[in-house]
């Protein structure tokens, strides 16, 4: 694997990862009764909803677990450990190779 497709790859993680917050979030819109709105073009604030709120991805996927029917925690509960382990170690990791090229290793 060569840089171009290691960063792409990442990049595609990473995306997931915001993806999965957002769906996240948009559930638990819905289950609050709130009406997802995108802003006008120009305004500089949004409403406060739980798309927009400044909620932690640990609360966000606590709230959103805590919102399943017993039937849907089956198939649809996010490990929030594992989620916030991972995005984190992204956000806030290092990558350290010891040329230019891979292999790369990931330090928090």
């Amino acid at each position: 694997m060569d840089w171009d497709e290691h960063a792409c790859e990442i990049g595609k993680i990473v995306g997931h990862l915001l993806g999965l917050e957002f769906l996240a979030r948009l559930f638990l819109s819905e289950a609050a009764g709130e009406t997802a709105q995108l802003p006008a073009q120009g305004h500089r604030t949004v409403p406060k909803t739980r798309l927009t709120d400044y909620a932690t991805l640990g609360r966000v996927i606590r709230d959103y677990n805590a919102e399943l029917t017993p039937a849907e925690s089956q198939g649809c509960r996010l490990d929030e450990a594992a989620v916030v382990t991972l995005r984190d170690s992204l956000a806030h990791g290092r990558y350290v190779a010891p040329a230019p090229r891979p292999p790369v290793t990931l330090y928090n």
